[in-house]
């Protein structure tokens, strides 16, 4: 699929949003399929077709769910941050250049928000632009891999138009070269990272604790914190609590009755009353 055809993609996500307002996601992407039957976010190197959208069209926010499903609106008929869906990814946010929010750092904290309500005292860094990306990709040419894959990734970088980084995508998604681009343009964007912080007269001690935090946002789920997950746990029944303490001491309790087996004679052991199950399975493993 050509590069052209991704931007009619990217315009026909944004026309339907702009005209409806407010789309589900399963309706979006049934439009597209309509549309652009030969688009697949998987083929354009992303994991899901949300994933695509997050990347190229970031004014595009999740509002509310429905369901399984979740429902898009763009910033300008999206509610209050207190009522989004979903809180910004620290990640994505430092390496989307057209992302609505920047990064916020008040001590040792870092989080996201908008451009327009960064808090006094505290240090605004805005994402990365598109001339570092291609920067980053023209770095990576550098590495002397093959003459061939050299050759179409600077095809797709010297691109000057939106469509370069889908065709460096697509260049990429299919050759073993893609984790060592994904390793090397982490590793960008994490020195770009703590240049900032300095620049930014953040202390060496903070600088540790937002660069960790930074990467957590990058390993978890969007929109799904680690302590959020933790928080949902049901509490167990008591009984099922009673059977899993029964099943965490399961070797001490089989080495004594295995130790009083062996004490018995085999006339003691004739007289044992087996369950019959335990029984039938031993006898197949026999087998």
């Amino acid at each position: 699929m050509s590069v052209s055809s991704y931007e009619e993609v990217v315009g026909l996500v944004r026309r339907e949003v702009q005209a409806r307002g407010r789309v589900q996601g399963s309706r979006l992407a049934q439009r597209v399929r309509d549309e652009t039957p030969a688009f697949s976010a998987k083929e354009a190197g992303f994991r899901s077709f949300r994933e695509f959208l997050a990347q190229f069209v970031p004014e595009l926010l999740v509002v509310e769910r429905a369901g399984a499903d979740v429902v898009y609106a763009f910033s300008d008929d999206a509610p209050p941050a207190s009522l989004a869906a979903e809180e910004p990814d620290l990640w994505r946010v430092w390496t989307s250049p057209k992302s609505r929010y920047v990064l916020v750092i008040l001590g040792e904290t870092l989080s996201a928000g908008r451009r327009d309500a960064v808090p006094t005292g505290s240090l605004m860094l805005p994402p990365c632009d598109v001339a570092f990306h291609r920067g980053i990709a023209k770095a990576f040419l550098d590495g002397g891999y093959a003459p061939e894959l050299t050759a179409r990734l600077a095809d797709a970088v010297a691109d000057p138009g939106y469509g370069w980084w889908m065709k460096w995508q697509r260049v990429l998604q299919h050759h073993p070269e893609s984790k060592d681009w994904q390793i090397f343009r982490h590793d960008r964007f994490s020195k770009e990272f703590q240049r900032a912080l300095t620049e930014g007269g953040v202390a060496e001690c903070d600088r540790s604790t937002l660069q960790a935090a930074l990467e957590e946002s990058r390993q978890t789920p969007r929109g799904r914190r680690t302590e959020d997950r933790l928080a949902v746990q049901p509490e167990p029944r008591p009984e099922r609590q009673q059977a899993q303490q029964q099943e965490a001491q399961p070797s001490s309790f089989r080495a004594f009755v295995l130790a009083v087996v062996s004490q018995m004679t085999d006339d003691e052991l004739r007289k044992l009353r087996l369950p019959a199950g335990a029984s039938y399975q031993a006898k197949l493993s026999e087998r």
